[in-house]
């Protein structure tokens, strides 16, 4: 079976592999060892429904958990109908195969090896979106490919469940669609209208809320999160993929200016009342 989390794993360590990696991997190990501890290491399944019914694991990860057994499924359903002995295009044929699809997720499971890789994979994936939403997004759905048919991207797209704004207005973009795929070009467009768009309509305040994950993330010790305070390539990281050239290099002389390297939610805020 084709575990796409294989591919979102290559496309994630590509970019941890940089001068910043290190900055991650704590929070990185701390969200996997966080999520493995709530299921037996002895069990040699961990099943879907366990994932889905835990609310001490983040909804992104319980999204990303299903969104890979849909993608089973799915190849699942490409495989009955390339089978040239059978015609699979029966209206009885088509319910039998839907309710067989809707058992597949009640019983489905992962193998322990496979369960402990969708976890990294899961954690690398929501962190590198968080910080670059625009290029993770066109990245992780087109790999390299130049075009993608509409059913397939809408499947690649529940495994976001950050910025759902960004995931809405695509999906209703493909509903309007009277065309069948996207090339990669018209697609990275998209995104960036839609987030330019909805970037253009914030404020200083509705602004900082994007970006409050980033301080929950880092919020190791479990402190206040006025308290918290996170690098500044984080900043950085965000405001080039949102193309903000302009108030990331004020930014950039901010820091540098001030001697800083960590900055808290209300002093980035303050700056922003400045320079927004």
């Amino acid at each position: 079976m084709d575990l796409l989390v294989i591919h979102c794993s290559d496309i994630i360590l590509k970019e941890f592999k940089t001068n910043n990696y290190y900055m991650f991997k704590q929070i990185i190990d701390r969200e996997i060892i966080k999520i493995k501890k709530e299921f037996s290491t002895t069990s040699s399944y961990i099943y879907l429904t366990d994932i889905l019914k835990n609310k001490k694991i983040d909804k992104s990860y319980r999204t990303f958990f299903l969104a890979e057994v849909s993608w089973w499924i799915y190849q699942e359903g490409l495989a009955r109908e390339a089978n040239q002995f059978f015609d699979t295009n029966t209206e009885q044929i088509k319910t039998i195969f839907s309710n067989l699809d809707l058992e597949y997720i009640f019983n489905s499971r992962f193998p322990i090896a496979i369960f402990y890789e969708v976890v990294e994979s899961a954690v690398k994936f929501r962190i590198n979106f968080l910080l670059k939403p625009r290029d993770t997004i066109v990245s992780f759905i087109f790999k390299k490919e130049k075009h993608k048919q509409f059913d397939e991207i809408n499947r690649l797209l529940l495994y976001f469940s950050d910025y759902q704004y960004l995931i809405n207005a695509l999906k209703e973009e493909i509903i309007k669609s009277e065309e069948k795929s996207f090339s990669i070009f018209k697609f990275q467009e998209l995104v960036e209208s839609i987030d330019n768009e909805y970037t253009s309509n914030l404020n200083v305040h509705t602004f900082c809320d994007t970006i409050l994950p980033f301080f929950e993330l880092y919020n190791i010790n479990g402190n206040e999160l006025d308290r918290v305070e996170v690098p500044v390539d984080f900043i950085d990281i965000f405001l080039y993929d949102k193309k903000l050239i302009p108030l990331l290099n004020n930014f950039k002389d901010f820091c540098n200016k001030e001697s800083i390297n960590t900055i808290s939610c209300n002093t980035f805020k303050n700056y922003l009342g400045e320079n927004f």
